[in-house]
C-alpha cells in the first residue's frame, strides 16, 4: 500500500510581521515499496534555523533512502533500528558542522517529525516537539516550548528520538507535522 502525500507550510504571524524567514522544511522520497518523509521546524528565536531545518529534512530522507537496497534484501529488518543508526550518523555529522560554524546554535536547532514505510511496516519518529496522527488518533509532543533539538546531543545535552512502528494494513491514514 502506498500513501498519498500532501504538504504545506505557513509562516507564523510573528515571523511575517518581523519579516523573518519561514523556518519549516519538508522532504519526501517515494521509491515504490519505500516511502520516507521528514518535516523539520527551526527554532523561532534563532535567526538562521531554516538552515538546520533544511539540512535535517534533506539528510534524514537521503540517508534513510540510501539503505533501501539492503533493507529490501533483508528478510528480517527493523525500521526503528535503521532510524536509530541514521540518527547517530546525523549527530556525528552535526558535530562536524559545529566545528566549522561559529554560529552553530543560531543555525542548527530544529525539531524532527517523520515517517519511513517499507513494504508492510511504517514507523513514525520524532525528536523535539511536534504532532502525528494515526487513523485519526492524535499525539501531540509538547515539550513546554523547550524542545529537545537533536543538535543538543552535540552540545552535551543528550536527547532521544521517539520511534513507533505499525503494520501498514492497520494504518488507513496518518499525519506528521511540526
Amino acid at each position: 500500500m502506498r500513501f498519498n502525500i500532501a504538504h504545506g507550510s505557513v509562516v507564523g504571524s510573528h515571523h511575517h510581521r518581523s519579516m523573518k524567514n519561514n523556518q519549516d522544511a519538508y522532504r519526501y522520497i517515494d521509491k515504490g515499496v519505500i516511502q520516507v518523509g521528514v518535516v523539520c521546524d527551526g527554532c523561532g528565536s534563532c535567526p538562521y534555523s531554516e538552515i538546520g531545518a533544511n539540512y535535517g529534512a534533506s539528510y534524514l530522507t537521503t540517508q534513510l533512502m540510501k539503505y533501501r537496497e539492503a533493507l529490501l534484501d533483508s528478510g528480517d529488518f527493523k525500521l526503528a533500528d535503521l532510524v536509530t543508526v541514521v540518527r547517530s550518523h546525523m549527530i556525528a555529522d552535526l558535530a562536524l558542522h559545529k566545528l566549522n560554524s561559529s554560529e552553530f546554535t543560531q543555525s542548527y536547532l530544529f525539531t524532527i517529525v517523520g515517517f519511513l514505510r517499507i513494504r508492510d511496516k511504517i514507523c513514525i519518529f520524532n525528536e523535539g516537539d511536534g504532532y502525528f496522527e494515526i487513523n485519526g488518533e492524535p499525539t501531540m509532543v509538547d515539550e513546554n516550548n523547550q524542545p529537545g533539538y537533536i543538535a543538543y546531543n552535540v552540545l552535551g545535552r543528550v536527547g532521544k528520538m521517539q520511534i513507533q512502528t505499525f503494520d501498514v494494513a492497520k494504518v488507513k491514514n496518518f499525519i506528521v507535522a511540526t
